[in-house]
């Protein structure tokens, strides 16, 4: 099930996985990024090698939401203004 959820973002019309900075650029050109297209299958595989698996990513994620819903998290413009003044 996790291999067909791979090859789904990987391998479909809105996949770009020709290279990091090749595919960011087809993404911000023109209207690619509202048309949907991702690179999110560059995560997956590089050379055909599996580098994430799909339940490493969503641990990784439920980790995430589960910080947002246990209040874990830090106003953005806060965060900045202090980095301003430190740097």
């Amino acid at each position: 099930m996790a291999r067909k959820k791979i090859v789904f973002i990987s391998k479909s019309d809105f996949s770009v996985v020709n290279g990091y900075r090749e595919s960011w650029d087809f993404i911000k050109q023109d209207l690619h990024s509202l048309e949907r297209y991702t690179n999110l299958g560059l995560c997956f595989e590089e050379n055909n090698t599996p580098q994430l698996v799909w339940s490493e990513l969503h641990a990784k994620l439920k980790k995430g939401y589960d910080d947002i819903e246990a209040g874990n998290v830090q106003n953005a413009a806060e965060v900045f203004a202090k980095f301003r003044e430190k740097h």
